[in-house]
């Protein structure tokens, strides 16, 4: 408790009124209730008097409307609390369906107020002097609720009330008493210093249960509807049309199963409908064992366990989650249990078909733990019991040193395919696996290295022949991404030097240019060919320029030659005779482009001619076919384009002729 705060409130929820949200009827509500309802709501005025109300007197100055205040209800405060004022109040809508209204009103001496609009005192509490309004719970409490204390508990020192799950509120008494009410008004429970007798629980309509239990069942037992409903403090039992009862937290989460009414007393498991299983364990066998039908399912205390049409039994939590194979028929001589080739999860199976195609299973056994799989080649795979593979455990046991050799045709696809793909003159001559990551050596000497799903990390290197960073391999030996990079950019020239650190690879050119591409072979950047670079780029030869930037300048500005070429990590930027900047990321892809900077035109930029408005390359295709453009520029109000022949002509935004300067 909050022995510093005593807040009372008394705030209403729009719940119960005669309308068809109400999931009692009206004659379940207490009969004290009722006869409290009709005492309040039938009361004229509290205090009855024509004397004239003094606001100045009553009211701070704080207060922006004091009349919104019923005159009944000023008169309350006055008698009742004669030497207080009024520091604010506030206004709820009592019971839906209805007209009742009620106020908090809040006194300067610390004292919070509940009246009923005639005047009738519904409860008040000392609060702290410096109370916070925002600390109310303003409208959650139903009209029952507040009845009750006012019914029962408005002559006890109120210390303060809590709301709780599912609207139920606790009232704590300065004596260290406590009482839980229920929406409907009724005392669920007492307690002395926080500890709570359970009184019963209450039948109530299944609408009214937590959106998480009915999500819940739901999706577990589809097929089955809520026959029954309890609550007390604690949470739910709910009882569903197959028998079965669950219990819930008072959240809704779910806690166990009772059983299904048919309890014999021994905790030897119920055998249940397989229709009645949760979805999450017929969807779970739908999907690993889609040609197995359940022929025996049971429900324990604390889980389920379902027997297959193989032998196989499978054991679940309560939530429906897969906890374990237990194996066929007890057969457990040793660590592992051997099991149908069909009863292996689909997972292990789509492995197996897409790793090794050409190989089929022979054996197949699980511990509980993992699953072990033979193929037709010996090979021994190993999987989680989820069917998640896991390692090799070698095809003849010759587990000598840190890494298994293992037979080349026992790779995974994935290897097999890169290998193919990025080195297709060279042949494996040795395949290794230490349940982590393969090592393969090619032909030429190089070691490559895969995860145990296949991906490729890294190369090793060259037999040793790595030094401090870089590692030299050779030019065969490079991703076929970075030898097609090089070929379409630079047909000029051939590597001589090719450098991989198990990052990045470094390749040298004839002319000297030194090439930087990522693991997977893509380009990242030029490292230069002189390392004269002093500032956020480093000049580069113009023949060292991808023959992407190069066809690209010709093709848009065949009037113009390059001047000077910078590369750095993000790509290439190029300055034109004309005075044009082009920028190119490492692709060769045009980024921006900037104008020559001079006088007049620091409005205009330079652009190709397919970006002029299409009247205007209609207009110069029409009238000056065969004549070359030498410059197009964009500016703020009109396109400026210079032919060969030295003709300026100026169109307007439209693509109109404006001027001809021949």
């Amino acid at each position: 408790m909050k022995t510093s705060s005593y807040i009372i409130f008394l705030v209403f929820a729009l719940f119960y009124s005669c309308s068809d949200d109400l999931s009692f009827e009206e004659e379940t509500i207490d009969a004290e209730l009722i006869a409290a309802e009709n005492q309040i709501t039938t009361t004229e005025n509290f205090v009855n008097s024509s004397d004239p109300i003094d606001y100045s007197a009553i009211f701070f100055s704080t207060v922006s409307d004091p009349q919104q205040l019923p005159e009944a209800v000023i008169r309350s405060v006055q008698t009742l609390y004669p030497d207080v004022r009024i520091q604010s109040f506030q206004k709820f809508d009592s019971k839906v369906g209805t007209d009742y209204v009620h106020y908090s009103v809040f006194l300067h001496q610390g004292i919070e107020a509940v009246f009923y609009q005639n005047g009738f005192p519904l409860t008040s509490a000392t609060i702290e002097d410096q109370f916070d309004t925002d600390e109310l719970l303003a409208g959650q409490m139903s009209w029952w609720q507040l009845l009750r204390v006012e019914e029962s508990y408005r002559g006890d020192l109120i210390e303060e009330v809590k709301m709780q799950e599912e609207g139920k509120v606790r009232v704590d008494f300065k004596d260290r008493q406590s009482v839980v009410i229920n929406k409907m008004g009724m005392a669920i429970s007492t307690s002395t210093d926080d500890t709570f007798d359970d009184l019963s629980f209450i039948l109530i309509d299944p609408v009214d249960l937590p959106q998480a239990i009915k999500d819940y069942i739901s999706t577990n037992y589809p097929s089955d509807t809520i026959i029954e409903a309890e609550e007390n403090l604690d949470g739910y039992e709910v009882i569903i049309s197959s028998g079965i009862k669950l219990e819930f937290d008072i959240s809704g989460n779910f806690i166990e199963i009772s059983g299904n009414g048919d309890d014999d007393g021994e905790n030897q498991g119920e055998d249940i409908n397989p229709a009645d299983l949760p979805q999450a364990i017929l969807d779970y066998i739908a999907t690993n064992y889609p040609d197995l039908t359940i022929v025996e399912a049971e429900i324990y205390p604390n889980q389920y366990e379902v027997t297959l049409s193989s032998g196989v039994e499978l054991e679940f939590d309560l939530s429906g989650n897969f906890l374990e194979v237990s194996g066929q028929g007890g057969d457990d001589n040793g660590d592992d249990n051997e099991i149908e080739t069909g009863s292996l999860p689909a997972a292990v199976t789509d492995y197996i078909a897409a790793n090794y195609p050409g190989e089929t299973i022979v054996k197949a056994e699980f511990d509980g733990i993992e699953y072990e799989v033979t193929l037709s080649n010996g090979l021994k795979l190993e999987f989680d019991d989820m069917g998640n593979f896991k390692e090799i455990s070698g095809n003849d046991g010759d587990d000598s040193g840190e890494e298994d050799e293992i037979e080349i045709s026992n790779l995974p696809m994935p290897v097999t395919d890169y290998i193919s793909a990025n080195y297709p003159g060279e042949t494996i001559v040795k395949a290794e696996f230490d349940g982590v990551e393969y090592e393969v050596t090619l032909s030429n000497g190089l070691k490559l290295e895969f995860d145990s799903m296949g991906s490729f990390k890294e190369i090793s290197g060259s037999e040793g022949e790595g030094e401090n960073e870089d590692d030299h391999i050779s030019v065969g030996d490079l991703p076929m991404s970075v030898t097609d990079y090089v070929a379409a950019n630079y047909p000029g020239e051939t590597i001589i030097k090719a450098e991989f650190d198990g990052v990045e690879y470094e390749v040298t050119l004839s002319g000297g240019l030194k090439l930087e591409f990522d693991a997977d072979g893509n380009f990242r950047e030029i490292s230069g060919n002189s390392g004269d670079g002093e500032g956020e780029g480093e000049d580069i030869n113009i023949e060292d320029l991808p023959q992407v930037i190069i066809d690209y300048i010709s093709t848009n500005y065949p009037a113009a030659v390059i001047i000077d070429a910078e590369s750095d990590e993000d790509g290439f930027e190029i300055e034109l005779s004309n005075g044009v900047e082009l920028e190119f990321d490492n692709m060769g892809n045009l980024i921006e482009v900037d104008g020559d900077g001079s006088g007049s035109d620091d409005d205009c930029s330079d652009i190709t001619f397919g970006e002029l408005p299409a009247a205007a390359q209609n207009y110069i295709n029409t009238n000056y076919d065969g004549i070359g453009i030498d410059r197009v520029r964009s500016c703020t109000d009109e396109y400026r384009v210079e032919l060969d022949n030295d003709v300026k002509i100026t169109f307007d935004l439209d693509g109109n002729v404006t001027d001809i300067d021949d």
